[in-house]
């Protein structure tokens, strides 16, 4: 029996073979029964701790705290197994331990830069810049022409290009020189005539990236009645740029939840990694896209560094944990990816959209969501082209368990998709101020038709996760199943082309030109009426020099006045010239639900004033007139 141990220990595969009849039953005390119980210790130990150091023909783990059960097991000889020396037996052990020291440090370099992807720009983004006043003050009358004007803002601010000009009688604006330091904009002047009526228009952006804007007003000497400045037409240019700008933010969005979701869809969906050239070109080639975007929307707006070193921080976040994603079923490379999805909304208008917390949260639910669609529907074209590559070689079974992927994920999306209509939808009430403009306006329709097509792919990813799988498994021939792969895969694909064109019309429609239900153009004094929802605006409007005074009753449909719980909000905007918004609050007059305010209108042109009214803490009407100012 000796010689059948050493033999044992000398052929592996006998060893991991079944038990031979030639070794007996021992019992407690048998050297067979004590051998096999210890290797099959010494193999649980090697499952739970998923390593798998071998020496020849013998299967040997690190030793066990206290006790090495290879020289003293029940029933085993001491020195039947040759030792090996200390440094090689623990090779595999150590070697998995440097490489699993090394992915944790990637890991953690991963989120330390994610992180700082949030928080660098977040902090001073509590409070954005406020504009504090000016000198001259605005509506200043002046006896002499001044050399330069100053703006005084709450924290430091960046000069966009040509973001301040000066507007005048008979002529075209004037772009003007300007330094900025502490918070002050020093603003260099040219020879300004006696006797006339100036503006200056002002763009700057802020610490954490947000665009302020406002004009101011004086006069030199005695200005004749309507020596007000004539602005041409110069909208071009500021169109050109807001063209640029949207579409360069769009593509870092895009390439930031392409990133993300293709990881959820390699961990969640098909639990292994895409092994194509094409998904890894996707990847990196995503991660490239945002950071040229992010470049982009840093040289075009001449944003502040914090924005360019936050775009970068994520891009390299999303780089770092594709590469260091070792087991993909792994949790934590996931919330990483999602942690670095917040950066935009914490930096975004939701975090200054009342209700604040409310519009955050499904903000954030928004973006989550999408990238587990939009990136998962991309990670499974990538599977499919790489599954259906040998179509001729597979068979039916092979049909069957992509079904089985394409199932998976559908349920994944489905639940996306649902999140993606409940976010949207209560997202939209906050926007446009109630549930009446989303039959009253355009931007309501589009969003509509937006949800519908949405609840379609919403159903498809249903019956992917349901029916899909029994059906290709009845397929007769190998060919009818992956025919049926390919035609469902068309038609979602159909659903999301649908779903792009749909946020595409939608987006490029001007919530401001939309919001409230009817609007009445005015001319320069006349009576104006709007309502939206259940609350109905009637005043009259008057035009005085660069504001436009707004007299206006608020009533319900019962014809009973409105209290709001404050102030209603007026914004003046004039859409031509990419001017405004500028904001002022309405003062209650003395009478049960009238107001008064004084909107800004410095410039000739088509101006869009809307007034917010908020009823309780989380329901806002916002209701829209238009005037004219000659």
């Amino acid at each position: 029996m000796r010689g059948g141990v050493e033999r044992l220990d000398r052929d592996p595969r006998r060893r991991t073979g079944r038990r031979g009849a030639r070794e007996p039953r021992a019992g407690v005390g048998g050297h067979g029964g004590g051998r096999r119980r210890a290797r099959t210790r010494r193999r649980r130990r090697d499952r739970a701790r998923g390593g798998r150091a071998r020496r020849r023909g013998i299967r040997l783990l690190a030793r066990p705290r206290g006790r090495h059960c290879g020289s003293r097991g029940r029933g085993t000889r001491s020195g039947s197994r040759p030792r090996r020396p200390a440094a090689e037996a623990s090779r595999g052990v150590t070697s998995g331990i440097r490489v699993s020291r090394w992915r944790a440090g990637r890991l953690l370099l991963a989120i330390s830069a994610c992180l700082l992807a949030v928080l660098l720009p977040a902090a001073p983004a509590s409070a954005h810049a406020d504009f504090l006043g000016s000198d001259p003050e605005d509506g200043a009358a002046l006896e002499v022409a001044p050399v330069e004007a100053t703006l005084r803002f709450s924290e430091d601010v960046t000069v966009a290009a040509g973001g301040i000009r000066l507007f005048r009688v008979a002529a075209d604006p004037v772009p003007l020189v300007t330094t900025s330091r502490d918070g002050v904009v020093t603003v260099e002047l040219p020879e300004l005539a006696d006797d006339a009526r100036y503006v200056i228009a002002w763009e700057v952006v802020s610490v954490d990236s947000h665009p302020i804007a406002g004009t101011i007003s004086f006069s030199v000497g005695d200005p004749p009645p309507g020596a007000g400045p004539v602005v041409p037409d110069v909208g071009g240019a500021a169109t050109v740029r807001t063209a640029v700008l949207g579409t360069a933010s769009a593509l870092q969005y895009a390439a930031a939840l392409l990133v993300s979701g293709l990881l959820f869809f390699e961990a969640a969906a098909l639990r292994r990694r895409i092994g194509t050239r094409a998904s890894r070109v996707v990847v990196l080639s995503g991660a490239a896209l945002a950071a040229v975007a992010g470049a982009v929307v840093t040289v075009a707006a001449e944003l502040t560094w914090q924005s360019l070193v936050s775009a970068a921080l994520l891009v390299v976040s999303a780089v770092l944990v594709v590469v260091t994603v070792g087991r993909p079923r792994a949790i934590v490379p996931l919330t990483v990816s999602l942690l670095a999805l917040v950066a935009p909304v914490l930096l975004g208008h939701s975090a200054t959209t009342e209700p604040r917390a409310l519009v955050v949260v499904s903000d954030l639910v928004h973006l989550a969501a999408g990238a587990v669609w939009f990136g998962g529907i991309i990670g499974m074209l990538l599977f499919l082209i790489q599954a259906s590559r040998s179509e001729r070689d597979r068979s039916a079974a092979d049909a069957v368990s992509t079904a089985q992927v394409v199932a998976r994920f559908s349920g994944y999306a489905a639940v996306a998709v649902g999140a993606l209509i409940v976010s949207g939808t209560v997202m939209a009430v906050a926007i446009l101020g109630g549930w009446a403009p989303l039959v009253e306006t355009v931007y309501g329709l589009l969003l509509l038709m937006k949800l519908g097509v949405v609840a379609i792919a919403l159903g498809v990813a249903g019956w992917n996760r349901v029916r899909l799988v029994p059906v290709v498994r009845a397929r007769p021939t190998a060919a009818a199943a992956w025919r049926l792969m390919r035609a469902q895969l068309l038609r979602e694909a159909a659903v999301v082309l649908v779903v792009l064109a749909a946020t595409g019309f939608l987006t490029s429609q001007s919530p401001d030109a939309v919001r409230g239900g009817s609007a009445a153009a005015t001319p320069a004094s006349s009576e104006v009426a709007a309502s939206a929802d259940g609350v109905e605006l009637s005043g009259e409007a008057l035009q005085g020099d660069d504001i436009t005074v707004l007299v206006f009753t608020l009533v319900d449909d019962d014809g009973a006045p409105i209290e709001p719980v404050e102030p209603p909000t007026v914004n003046s905007r004039l859409p031509s010239e990419d001017l405004g918004p500028f904001t002022v609050e309405a003062e209650p007059t003395g009478v049960p639900g009238e107001f008064r305010a004084e909107a800004r209108t410095p410039y000739p042109g088509e101006w869009r004033i809307t007034v917010g009214v908020r009823l309780t803490t989380f329901d806002q009407r916002t209701l829209l007139v238009e005037t004219t100012v000659p």
